[in-house]
């Protein structure tokens, strides 16, 4: 009987409790995030005259939302703007090709709206970035990894986009 009487009396003080944590509308409620926007980059290497190699890159915004970047988070500007890693295959894990520590351009200032499926595109010069690369080249077959992260103004999530391609060794 004991435990009936003080399952009585105490009942109501923890159902009142319970409802009131569940419902304290005191704390934010949590904004619902969609999926990050998407674009798409492609790169493709080629070779100029002067037996330079230049990365063209073309970012599109394949999303529904106008994308405002910073001009300095193109891709194709500083040494930052995209992510590269080079490597020379004539070893089985590859050699990493280090870049040059010199600045790539001035920095730019402003921004950039790309509207939706609208193309924006650039250029690399891979060859400038990687002394070592023509001399890898002729070598063995170099390897270009890529990654890229658009930072919007807004700070709106943009899913990453990455690949790889290909240089394949010089004729000598």
């Amino acid at each position: 009987m004991t435990y009936v009487r003080l399952f009585r009396s105490t009942a109501p003080c923890a159902l009142v409790a319970l409802l009131m944590l569940g419902c304290d509308r005191t704390r934010p409620v949590a904004e619902e995030k969609g999926p990050p926007l998407t674009i798409s980059l492609t790169v493709e290497a080629k070779k100029q005259a002067d037996g330079n190699i230049v990365l063209v890159l073309h970012l599109t915004n394949t999303s529904e939302k106008p994308l405002v970047i910073y001009e300095a988070g193109l891709p194709w500007m500083g040494a930052y703007g995209l992510t590269l890693i080079v490597l020379e295959t004539d070893i089985a894990e590859g050699r990493p090709l280090k870049p040059d520590g010199a600045p790539l351009s001035a920095p730019q200032i402003g921004h950039r709206t790309i509207q939706p499926n609208e193309t924006v595109s650039g250029e690399i010069k891979l060859s400038l970035r990687y002394p070592e690369l023509a001399t890898a080249l002729k070598q063995a077959d170099v390897e270009v990894f890529w990654s890229y992260k658009m930072r919007p103004v807004d700070k709106t999530d943009v899913r990453r986009v990455g690949g790889w391609l290909l240089l394949e060794k010089s004729p000598d």
